[in-house]
C-alpha cells in the first residue's frame, strides 16, 4: 500500500508519514536506506528523540495523531497516571503494532511530563534520578552526601506505598533505568560503609522490601560494615540469611569468604573461595572472582593459603589468565563499573551489562 500522509494542525508543510499496512520490507528501521528515508520523512526523532522539539510541535503532532493535548490536559493525565509507561499504554491502541509511530506516544509523554510535570513523581522521573546517582558513583568525586539526597528520593518514593506494592514500583523504575538498582545501592552502601552505617542499613532495609533479584548482595555488605563495627554475631545473621536468599550465588561466598578473613578464620576463607569459583561457570568471570579473591589473600599475606585454592579449584575452559596480582587490598567483591564485562563482549561493565 501506499504511504499516506496526515497533515499536522496549523503546518499544512509538514506531514506525517502512515504504513495503514504495516511496514514494506524496505521500509523496516533496521535497514540503513530505510532509517535515511524516514529521517528525510521527518521521523529523525525515532533515532534522535524529541529534545529538539518544542512543546508546541509535541502537542500539534499529537493532535494530527488523533490525541488533543495541552498543558492543563497533560497535567490532568499525569496525576491520574503517574506513570509515563502507563499513560502512553493508554494512546497505544491508536496504533498498530509496526506503525512507524507507535513510538511516538511514550517518547512524547517523556518529554512533556519532563517540560510540564517535573513535580510529579513516576517511576520513570525517578529512574532519572538514579541514573544521575550512578554516574556520581562512576566519577572520581563520590561525595557522599550527594548520591544520599539523590538516592532519598528513590527510597521516600518507594516507601510512600504499602509494603505489598513496594516490589512493582520498584520493578517499574527498574524498566526505565539502564544500570540496575541493586549496583547502585551496593555501591552506596559500600561508600557510606563506617562511617554511616544507619543509611546504609536504611537503604538495605527498603531495597529488601522490594525484593529484587540479587538483593541478597545487599545483605553481604551490611554483614562487612557490621562486621568492623565489632557486631560478629549480627554479621554472621546477615551472611546465614544472604546465604539462605541465594545459596548458588559466587558473590554470596565471595562475601563470606571475606567475612572469614576479617574475623581470622582463614580455613573458612580457603573453602569459601573454593565454593565460589566452583560455582561460577563462566569463563570471563570466573577470572574477575579468582582476581578479586586473589587481591585479598595476597592483601592478608595469605599466599600459602592461595596456593591451597588453586591446587582445589578446575579452571573453566579458555578462561582469560589469572592475571599477576599485586599487593593491592581488596576493597569489593562485586564487579567494577570500570573492569572488563564479565559478558565477555570486551566492554567496559558499565557500557554493557552494568
Amino acid at each position: 500500500m501506499d504511504k499516506q500522509t496526515l497533515t499536522v494542525p496549523n503546518t499544512p508543510t509538514r506531514t506525517i508519514p502512515v504504513y495503514p499496512g504495516g511496514l514494506r520490507k524496505e521500509d523496516r528501521p533496521n535497514s540503513t536506506d530505510a532509517a535515511e528515508r524516514q529521517k528525510r520523512d521527518g521521523m529523525a526523532w525515532r533515532f534522535m528523540g524529541l529534545d529538539d522539539w518544542t512543546t508546541v510541535r509535541i502537542f500539534e503532532t499529537f493532535g494530527a495523531l488523533g490525541i488533543p493535548l495541552d498543558e492543563p490536559r497533560f497535567r490532568e493525565l499525569a496525576l491520574r497516571y503517574r506513570s509515563i509507561e502507563e499513560l502512553a499504554q493508554t494512546w497505544d491502541e491508536n496504533f498498530s503494532v509496526e506503525d512507524l509511530w507507535s513510538d511516538f506516544p511514550f517518547l512524547g509523554a517523556q518529554a512533556l511530563w519532563r517540560r510540564i510535570t517535573p513535580d510529579i513523581a513516576s517511576p520513570e522521573t525517578i529512574a532519572d534520578v538514579l541514573q544521575t546517582c550512578a554516574d556520581l558513583l562512576d566519577g572520581i568525586d563520590r561525595d557522599p552526601e550527594t548520591i544520599k539526597t539523590h538516592l532519598k528520593v528513590f527510597t521516600d518514593y518507594l516507601t510512600a506505598f504499602p509494603e505489598s506494592e513496594i516490589p512493582e514500583q520498584y520493578e517499574a523504575i527498574q524498566r526505565s533505568l539502564l544500570t540496575d538498582i541493586v549496583w547502585i545501592c551496593s555501591t552506596a552502601i559500600s561508600l557510606f560503609g563506617d562511617n554511616d552505617p544507619e543509611e546504609a542499613a536504611r537503604i538495605n532495609h527498603i531495597v529488601q522490601l522490594a525484593s529484587p533479584p540479587g538483593g541478597a548482595i545487599l545483605l553481604g555488605d551490611m554483614a562487612l560494615i557490621t562486621a568492623r563495627q565489632g557486631n560478629i554475631e549480627d554479621a554472621r545473621a546477615l551472611l546465614a540469611e544472604q546465604l539462605r536468599r541465594e545459596p548458588d550465588a559466587p558473590e554470596t561466598y565471595l562475601t563470606a569468604a571475606a567475612f572469614a578473613n576479617h574475623v581470622g578464620d582463614y580455613e573458612g576463607m580457603v573453602e569459601h573461595a573454593v565454593k565460589a569459583l566452583t560455582l561460577e561457570k563462566d569463563p570471563s568471570y570466573w577470572n574477575t572472582i579468582y582476581t578479586r579473591l586473589a587481591k585479598m589473600f595476597m592483601a592478608a599475606g595469605r599466599q600459602s593459603d592461595l596456593d591451597a585454592v588453586k591446587g582445589r579449584i578446575r579452571i573453566p575452559r579458555e578462561p582469560l589468565a589469572p592475571a599477576a596480582i599485586s599487593h593491592v587490598p581488596a576493597q569489593s567483591t562485586r564487579v567494577g563499573r570500570n573492569d572488563p564485562c564479565p559478558c565477555g563482549s570486551g566492554k567496559k561493565y558499565k557500557k554493557c551489562h552494568g
